[in-house]
């Protein structure tokens, strides 16, 4: 939904770092950027369905009642998967309030969560630019400059509605050290991390571990978003992390992202300058933007969508304060911002506005958890927490909330979705299941969750009982050629060709595309292994001049050009008297990677009765919701 689904399809959230496949090599790890994981590679675009629709009432809404003859459906038995071994935590974080110099607040990437009122996110918005301009809107602002001694400096008072220019001068690079990341896993799973230090240490590589992430006290609880990345050992500097990223990339179906260590910070001066040219306001490394109550911060030409064909430039509003930073290339922007606030600009971007309450309020719950889960995940040698981009969750500041998903947010709080296991839950999501999800390690190895088991997406009764213990190869074909009532199947928004759908590719076609494979002309694709819903887990390519295997759901699609899931059967039709293929046929279900949240299976679900819990517990088995902070 949003700008997320014409990326990719939408929806999915960005993937984390994969695991050994056990079907194929042992050692084959997987893993993705967020274009490979959400949170959302195919989420519903809410741009064309938002004409008529009802707005949601103010406030908290009446939550209705579930039906009393349909129950939201409960796990299969032996579904959820054992939660690994729990790890002592460090104590939860605590932002140091004796900590003067501004800056170092900023690159320590905390949240405060300790006295139990909203937290302030800080939203990485923009790197590297030279220059750029501002200004308040609804009020005046204040610059607040960063002293050489690391003090917050006398603040410079700017009126309403006059623009600055900020530019960065003098800039010194800072020193980091990057190392690619090939599987991550929960803490507590010994044996998976075990494996895979043992099968990299084979291929003569030298790995090592680390743990990120955070254990919070809140509310009398423990959680828990810390995950332990196995990472390729060497110096570190930019020339071997590349170098080093692209030989594990052999191993891998996508080419590792890093994991990046942040030794020295970049320096220099940030100069804000008049209308006239005149300096206004200079700050060492950092300059802060605070805009009066009720005011708030207009930025001039953010960029969004890079590398995407939506790629291009808008102006942005922000509430709270924004951060200007030297980046030793330019300037690196920072939005300061409450929680809820924050949210405001990201649910309407990842869902329709237009949706039934019910299913806006899941989206918040899932948006608000996904924030907390990456607190010391991402972003480690950034000054802020998260970024606004699809990486984490896209976020384009307060022009872009809407009433419907604002009264979703101010329903729910400070509410978050917990698991059995006590971690919080990492909420992904897609736009279309089709009918089934999908286990999280299918898609993208590590560790299996209990909250991100697959199952159908409806009651199963009748003739749909053959598929209540999952959709296996002798049954996906009758699957996808069926019609199951779904609640994805049975929403207002669904969209034709993304429930069922079916792609012919010609074997010209094919071989084209398949050139870089360097197996010849296309003979025959495989299936082989596949999850719980069909959907993929690899596939063999034979061809003219040897075979190779895909490893991967998001890898396979790419392949045969950016198949909408990775639930389908493939046919190869053949010249009847050569033999030949002529074509190959991919008949299929479902938009996105299927793990979690159905995004129209909610809307679905909410337009039946039920309610956001119910919703919530339907897609992450076992978990519940938590309020963590008052209203």
């Amino acid at each position: 939904m949003g700008s997320r689904a014409r990326r990719r399809a939408k929806g999915e959230r960005p993937a984390p770092t994969a695991a050994p496949d056990p079907s194929a090599d042992p050692a084959r790890m997987d893993f993705g950027s967020k274009d490979a994981r959400g949170h959302a590679d195919d989420r519903p675009d809410p741009s064309d369905a938002d004409a008529g629709a009802a707005s949601a009432p103010a406030g908290r809404a009446a939550v209705p009642a579930a039906p009393a003859t349909s129950a939201a459906p409960a796990p299969r038995p032996g579904a959820a998967a054992t939660p690994p071994a729990a790890l002592p935590g460090p104590p939860p974080p605590v932002l140091d309030r004796a900590l003067d110099d501004p800056l170092e607040v900023l690159y320590r990437s905390v949240v405060d969560l300790s006295s139990g009122t909203e937290p302030r996110v800080t939203v990485l918005i923009m790197k590297g630019r030279r220059r750029l301009r501002l200004r308040a809107e609804g009020g005046p602002l204040e610059l607040e400059p960063r002293t050489r001694r690391g003090r917050a400096g006398a603040p410079r008072p700017i009126p309403e509605g006059r623009w600055l220019t900020v530019e960065a001068r003098d800039g010194r690079a800072g020193r980091r050290r990057a190392y690619p990341i090939v599987a991550e896993y929960a803490p507590g799973d010994r044996e998976g991390i075990a494996a895979a230090l043992k099968a990299w240490r084979a291929r003569g590589k030298q790995v090592r571990t680390v743990t990120v992430g955070s254990v919070f006290g809140i509310s009398g609880r423990v959680l828990d978003n810390r995950r332990t990345l196995v990472l390729l050992d060497g110096p570190g500097d930019p020339a071997w992390a590349e170098r080093a990223a692209r030989q594990a990339a052999r191993y891998l179906p996508l080419k590792p992202r890093l994991h990046e260590v942040l030794e020295a910070r970049p320096r220099g001066r940030v100069v804000a300058l008049d209308e006239a040219g005149a300096v206004v306001a200079e700050g060492d490394s950092l300059l802060t933007v605070v805009p009066a109550p009720g005011a708030r911060v207009l930025l001039e030409s953010v960029e969004f969508g890079e590398g995407y064909a939506w790629h291009g430039f808008e102006d942005r509003a922000y509430e709270g304060t924004l951060h200007l930073v030297a980046d030793g290339t330019g300037l690196t922007v920072v939005n300061a911002v409450p929680m809820e606030a924050m949210l405001r600009g990201v649910v309407p971007a990842e869902t329709y506005a237009s949706a039934h309450p019910e299913a806006l309020k899941a989206q918040a719950v899932t948006a608000r958890t996904e924030v907390l889960s990456k607190i010391g995940i991402r972003h480690l040698a950034d000054p802020a927490v998260v970024c606004d981009a699809q990486h984490c969750q896209v976020y384009k500041g307060v022009a872009a909330a809407d009433p419907r998903t604002d009264a979703a947010v101010a329903a729910t709080r400070g509410e978050v979705l917990v698991g059995s296991d006590g971690r919080l839950v990492e909420t992904y999501y897609s736009a279309v299941c089709g009918g089934h999800t999908e286990n999280n390690e299918v898609v993208w190895g590590g560790t299996p969750s209990p909250a991100l088991r697959g199952q159908l997406d409806f009651d199963p009764s009748g003739p749909w009982m053959r598929f209540a213990a999952g959709i296996g190869e002798d049954d996906l074909e009758a699957w996808l050629e069926s019609s199951p009532p779904a609640w994805c199947n049975l929403s207002s928004f669904k969209k034709e060709g993304k429930f069922r759908w079916r792609v012919r590719i010609s074997a010209d076609e094919m071989n084209a595309r398949l050139r870089h494979l360097g197996v010849g002309r296309v003979k025959r694709i495989e299936v082989l292994g596949r999850g719980v819903s069909g959907r993929v887990k690899a596939v063999r390519i034979d061809g003219s001049s040897g075979s190779t295997v895909v490893h991967r759901e998001l890898p396979v699609r790419r392949l045969f050009g950016n198949l909408n899931s990775g639930m389908f059967i493939v046919r190869t039709i053949r010249n009847p008297k050569t033999g030949e293929p002529e074509a190959f046929e991919f008949i299929g279900g479902g938009w996105g990677h299927g793990v979690g949240m159905c995004q129209t299976g909610a809307i679905g679900m909410a337009e039946h009765g039920y309610d956001y819990p119910s919703i919530l517990r339907h897609y992450y088995n076992g978990a519940s919701v938590l309020r963590i902070y008052g209203r």
